[in-house]
């Protein structure tokens, strides 16, 4: 019986030499930045390459980030532009779970903010989307004309003239 000796798994480095040189060692890049299994005795020679180790931990820097070093750091959590999306009047795709998050409308309300990348699965089992809708800072600052648009900041679906955002009843400038 022969012995197998165990892999490390390493991601190939970026430039042409580095991925030529793994090449030759029998080592191809599988796209889309996944790693690599090594044999140990190939290690240091493509880190040598800027080929990266998976199971060391990352170089430390010389000179810290002092905004991440201070006391008060928080993570931002930015706006996000959603989609209002309007269920199916019945049926079983009134329910849906698209990669792992739940939608359901509840009892007394017509429609449901979604992510923009669940659009497209809930519009394919019937849904509706009735446009684009977020708080005033994610809003589009030179949309095409007739952009249709619902700001939650001011509460009012608004349209893009071709100059300004208009209230979609009154034409009020916003």
């Amino acid at each position: 019986m022969s012995h197998v000796s165990a892999t490390v798994p390493m991601l190939p480095g970026s430039d042409r030499a580095a991925i030529t040189e793994g090449a030759k060692l029998g080592y191809f890049q599988s796209g889309g930045g996944y790693p690599v299994q090594v044999r140990p005795e190939h290690v240091e020679a493509l880190k040598a390459l800027g080929w990266a180790d998976c199971n060391s931990a990352p170089a430390v820097t010389s000179r810290p980030n002092p905004a991440l070093a201070a006391p008060n750091f928080r993570r931002l959590i930015l706006p996000q532009l959603k989609v209002r999306m309007l269920p199916p009047p019945g049926g079983p795709f009134r329910t849906m779970n698209v990669e792992g998050r739940f939608y359901e409308v509840p009892e007394g309300q017509r429609f449901l903010d979604v992510p923009v990348e669940d659009e497209r699965p809930l519009a394919f089992n019937g849904w509706f989307s009735l446009g684009p809708v977020g708080p005033t800072e994610v809003r589009p600052a030179n949309p095409l004309r007739g952009y249709m648009f619902t700001d939650l900041t001011v509460g009012l679906v608004l349209i893009f003239d071709g100059q300004a955002w208009v209230d979609f009843l009154t034409g009020e400038s916003f």
